[in-house]
């Protein structure tokens, strides 16, 4: 079928396609614009998802490999990196920038008063429940120079080390969660 259709819309010929392999016919399958369908629906037709699908793969630096026996099934293996991963982050905004952190380094947000915050030996720090954390204004480590009125802080563990090695860092605002691939 998907030679067929290669054909029917004038991707090659007939002659070419008899000459192609199995893999190369398979790769029509990500030309965009290329459809099976006979007609056009909400879900199908318009030719458009498996070229975004092999696209964003490869900026994974990753391969889609299609293998198809007829009558017994498609294969579709996706192959990323493991240096790449895809974990869910909070989104934090800090001058017009928005940044992610993972949701495993977040022990919580908290929105402080003014009267947890203040300065030791000229190092920002904040009181949280009876216990001093050192805070990073991520403003200035990012060299980021708008600001916004309200001041989240994200309280981390820094590396997993236990309640002692734990800190804050100061954003703008908290932008919301969503997964985002770290590589």
């Amino acid at each position: 079928m998907l030679a067929r259709k290669a054909v029917e819309k004038g991707l090659v010929t007939a002659e070419q396609v008899a000459a192609m392999t199995n893999e190369e016919v398979y790769r029509f399958i990500f030309a965009a614009g290329f459809s099976t369908a006979e007609r056009v629906t909400d879900l199908s037709g318009r030719g458009v998802g498996m070229d975004v699908v092999r696209t964003n793969i490869a900026k994974l630096n990753g391969v889609v490999n299609i293998n198809s026996s007829k009558g017994k099934g498609t294969t579709i293996e996706i192959l990323i990196p493991l240096t790449v991963a895809i974990m869910p982050a909070m989104v934090v905004g800090v001058g017009k920038a928005l940044y992610c952190v993972p949701l495993q380094s977040i022990i919580e947000i908290v929105k402080p008063e003014k009267s947890m915050v203040y300065s030791v030996s000229g190092q920002p720090v904040m009181r949280l429940r009876d216990i001093v954390l050192p805070l990073i204004d991520l403003r200035e480590r990012l060299r980021e120079s708008e600001a916004q009125s309200e001041q989240p802080v994200c309280s981390g563990d820094r590396g997993g080390r236990p309640a002692g090695g734990a800190g804050g860092g100061s954003a703008d605002r908290a932008a919301g969660d969503r997964h985002q691939t770290f590589g």
